[in-house]
């Protein structure tokens, strides 16, 4: 299935964690984990093929195995821990956009607590 503009609205929630988890793919100094959440777990598998498709550089993308405690899906996405990773993030979002519409991510991203 190849997503459209607009099939995950209201689907992917606002909410974006960068570094609040551990990495599988390699090092905590060499892989930043991003953490997206989603209402449901086939937007969360659709949203998971889109990004490992896509066109911006990851090392790793999956789906969690099961809900958080407030029942999300997240969608984990490990990115190399360099200089190219604010920009490569900023495209991130943007083409997650392309699925979801426009969303207000600046009061919703979160890191390691």
């Amino acid at each position: 299935m190849s997503l459209k503009n607009g099939d995950l609205t209201g689907t992917v929630l606002p909410n974006v964690s960068i570094d609040a988890f551990k990495p599988k793919a390699g090092a905590e100094k060499d892989v930043i984990v991003v953490a997206f959440y989603l209402n449901d777990q086939d937007p969360a598998e659709d949203l998971n093929t889109f990004i490992q498709r896509g066109y911006i550089d990851t090392l790793d993308v999956e789906v969690s195995p099961s809900t958080d405690e407030e029942g999300r899906y997240l969608v984990f996405v490990e990115m190399s821990r360099d200089d190219s990773f604010p920009n490569k993030f900023q495209a991130l979002l943007k083409d997650v956009e392309n699925t979801t519409g426009d969303m207000d991510w600046a009061n919703n991203v979160f890191g390691r607590q």
